[in-house]
């Protein structure tokens, strides 16, 4: 009986630190330093460079991609709109990026939201 009761105490305790991990993000400011479009197997990427390595452990970078067919139609393109802005402007932005390990596109960290920071 006592190791049933320890089994399901290790298991509701490592279920619980997944589900906090799943739902964990980093948010930062920053300053673009290139912003690109472009396909890769008929999926149309947004590919933004910063300045600094972000991300989950097994894809941090400084290269982050958005996936298209991941998002919401015009989200992406309001994204793409906002990253480009802040280049033309050289303006800060705050991003998003998820810390699950499972939200990696192609080796690199993914973002969920980009805003300028004086919009923010």
């Amino acid at each position: 009986m006592g190791i049933l009761l320890k089994t399901l105490c290790v298991t509701s305790l490592t279920l619980l630190a997944v589900h906090a991990q799943a739902g964990a993000k980093h948010t930062f400011t920053t300053e673009l330093q290139e912003v690109r479009t472009g396909s890769i197997n008929g999926r149309e990427y947004l590919t933004i460079h910063i300045d600094s390595s972000v991300g989950p452990t097994n894809c941090q970078g400084n290269v982050l991609r958005i996936d298209t067919a991941m998002n919401r139609p015009g989200k992406q393109q309001a994204m793409e709109s906002i990253a480009l802005e802040a280049m033309l402007t050289s303006e800060p932005v705050v991003i998003t990026v998820p810390l699950n390990w499972n939200q990696c596109v192609d080796g690199m960290p993914t973002l969920t939201d980009i805003n300028l920071v004086a919009r923010s």
